[in-house]
């Protein structure tokens, strides 16, 4: 899991497709990157926390979480393009 609103804010009505794009680069170069600022996550988390150096990544599908303001909430699951 990981996380890039600490890289880049919160860019209000841009904030989901921007972290669509970025979903779909992860998948097509392989690289996850790092949750910034995160270095001691609470212990009732129990997913796998992508902190301080991006991590490879070889998985076919990857999923893009947008939680809005006023409960505008939508999830997003992509699969690796083929270049077909």
């Amino acid at each position: 899991m990981s996380s890039t609103k600490s890289i880049h804010g919160h860019q209000l009505g841009a904030t989901g497709a921007s972290e669509l794009a970025l979903t779909l680069k992860m998948l097509v170069e392989g690289v996850v990157p790092p949750t910034l600022n995160c270095h001691e996550p609470d212990e009732a988390v129990v997913c796998d926390v992508v902190m301080d150096e991006p991590r490879e990544f070889q998985g076919t599908y990857g999923m893009s979480n947008s939680f809005g303001f006023g409960g505008h909430n939508a999830v997003l699951v992509v699969k690796k393009p083929t270049g077909d």
